[in-house]
């Protein structure tokens, strides 16, 4: 029997999706769940990478670029068809803030646990390129963004974004990026995708080249301290310090102000580095007496150096922060930093100063550096943990 074009069409059709799905090693499919963030939203089967290629010839470097390229926009396409409804574009970024509730009243209308609560975070310290290879001799001229996605609203959650124009150079020396981000507590379930397209500034525009596209589920089981994110290819290996922070408020560090008196210098004449420490705590009762006990911090959190090159001076005294958003667990502490750099770039004085984590509301302390007081606001608030019941409450 003769088949139609019709017919003759559906089975080319049919055999072109058996040959794609061959290839990539996934499939899609069509759920639903109960979270009101994805109800009545397909989703997309998911793996680490986004497809796993069969055992072959070593490619060159331009042809796993080209991959990683046709592998990304496999990812985006995939993305697209499950959450745009929903979510709006890929590039979209979060627009939730990490201020949410901080004008909430304790105990009279914090918001349903549906919509925030204190949960599991993902806590970001530092991103660093950790071998280049190929082409790429140090230091080399970096730009592009590193982001993360959860599942309170899906939408991108920068932690660095630069365009070319304002590309970061990095060094053998100093090879850790300048990060900007996350917004907002990242909300850390059982997964989060971390996104990274970065490029490296050529001389002209025509001669930027691809140092990395990837982007990755990262599904690690709650542990304690922290771990290290790895992405590589045949040009880079880059290296992402993370920590899961079981139970948490965030912090917004408002503003590190100086006022200094009259005729007085300024203490970061020379620069400054600001640096956070979140430190675990627990309240504990030993031979029947409440005592609180703190443990080390995994590791330090940068929010401003002026050595990188970073802008170090705004308005009215304040120095400006790249990054302001820290994960505090519920009965730990938020240890800040102050360094002031004297003129041949060595610490000319270094003050500390402590804070409680609270629900909402906003916390000061100051301190005084080379003379000059320093006022540091911390706001507080619960993390949002679906996008769609909190706009509900409203």
């Amino acid at each position: 029997m003769e088949m139609d074009d019709g017919d003759a069409d559906k089975n080319i059709l049919r055999q072109l999706v058996k040959d794609l799905s061959d290839k990539f090693d996934m499939s899609m499919r069509s759920t639903y769940t109960t979270s009101a963030i994805e109800e009545h939203t397909p989703m997309v089967e998911e793996s680490d990478k986004w497809f796993i290629e069969p055992a072959e010839a070593k490619k060159t470097a331009d042809e796993e670029i080209a991959d990683e390229a046709k592998n990304f926009d496999l990812y985006r396409r995939n993305w697209e068809y499950a959450w745009s409804k929903t979510c709006g574009s890929f590039e979209h970024m979060t627009a939730l803030s990490s201020m949410q509730f901080t004008c909430y009243t304790p105990g009279l209308n914090f918001p349903r646990s549906a919509a925030a609560c204190t949960p599991a975070t993902l806590q970001i310290f530092s991103i660093k390129l950790a071998e280049i290879a190929g082409a790429f001799p140090w230091p080399l001229s970096v730009y592009g963004l590193v982001a993360v996605r959860d599942v309170v609203d899906r939408n991108r959650n920068f932690l660095f974004s630069c365009d070319r124009n304002n590309s970061q150079e990095l060094t053998q020396d100093d090879p850790f990026f300048r990060l900007v981000g996350p917004s907002r507590a990242i909300l850390y379930t059982d997964k989060v995708y971390f996104e990274i397209e970065l490029r490296v500034k050529g001389t002209e525009e025509s001669e930027d080249k691809a140092l990395i596209t990837e982007a990755r589920r990262y599904h690690e089981a709650f542990g304690v301290g922290m771990s290290t994110v790895c992405f590589k290819n045949c040009f880079c290996t880059l290296e992402l310090c993370v920590e899961v922070v079981r139970k948490t408020n965030q912090a917004t560090i408002l503003g590190v102000q100086v006022n200094k008196g009259r005729g007085q210098p300024c203490p970061f004449e020379y620069g400054a580095r600001v640096t956070c420490y979140p430190v675990p705590g627990k309240w504990m009762f030993p031979d029947n007496k409440l005592t609180y006990v703190t443990y080390p911090a995994s590791g330090e959190i940068v929010m401003v150096d002026s050595k990188d090159g970073a802008r170090l001076k705004g308005c009215d005294g304040y120095l400006h922060l790249p990054r302001n958003v820290i994960s505090v667990e519920t009965e730990g502490r938020l240890d800040v930093d102050i360094i002031a750099y004297s003129k041949s770039g060595e610490i000319a004085a270094q003050e500390f100063v402590c804070f409680q984590p609270k629900f909402s509301k906003i916390s000061r302390r100051k301190c005084y550096v080379r003379g000059s007081m320093v006022v540091i606001t911390v706001a507080w608030s619960l993390v949002a943990t679906d996008k769609r019941r909190f706009m509900a409450l409203g």
